[in-house]
């Protein structure tokens, strides 16, 4: 998805990212790799909420990171594809429409101006420090200021430390 391949500064060749391939229930496709890949990712007792995490992660994240390197591409074809060659992204049957989670989580990959936290780690420990490299990205053609706020919470959902800011 982009307009001409001179924007790019380096080449880029794309393959399969994501790798999840989950049916609109939550299963696994028929692609005969797929199986042995769950498992590796997701131990033997993983749950459908497990797998659709896990297809979020591995969409938006990658997505994510390769807009921070200036690349644009997603992987395209998952988005809706048979039961034998990876299934889709969306949620019970095809034709209902309903998108599943990993739509929002692709946003950062298609917003004109985003925020993009270059962390991948999401275990710390009490006091560590962690710097956390923001990205501000604005594609548009005006100057807009793009304001964020980081925050790290708990398991419970308290903000333990929070910090604005803007670019």
């Amino acid at each position: 998805y982009f307009d001409d391949y001179h924007q790019f500064q380096k080449p880029v060749i794309q393959d399969e990212f994501g790798g999840i391939y989950l049916d609109g229930n939550g299963d696994v496709g028929g692609y005969p790799l797929l199986p042995g890949a769950m498992l590796r990712w997701q131990g033997y007792n993983h749950t459908k909420e497990m797998r659709f995490e896990q297809q979020s992660l591995s969409y938006g994240k990658v997505g994510e990171y390769w807009r921070r390197l200036g690349i644009s591409g997603i992987g395209a074809f998952p988005i809706l594809c048979s039961w034998d060659d990876g299934n889709h992204w969306f949620l019970g049957d095809v034709a209902d429409g309903k998108k599943k989670a990993l739509w929002n989580d692709m946003t950062v990959v298609w917003a004109e101006k985003t925020v993009s936290m270059d962390i991948w780690d999401r275990d710390f420990v009490p006091s560590e420090k962690v710097i956390v490299p923001i990205h501000c990205i604005n594609d548009g053609q005006d100057s807009t200021i793009i304001q964020y706020r980081i925050q790290v919470r708990d398991m419970a959902g308290n903000a333990l430390f929070s910090k604005d800011g803007a670019t």
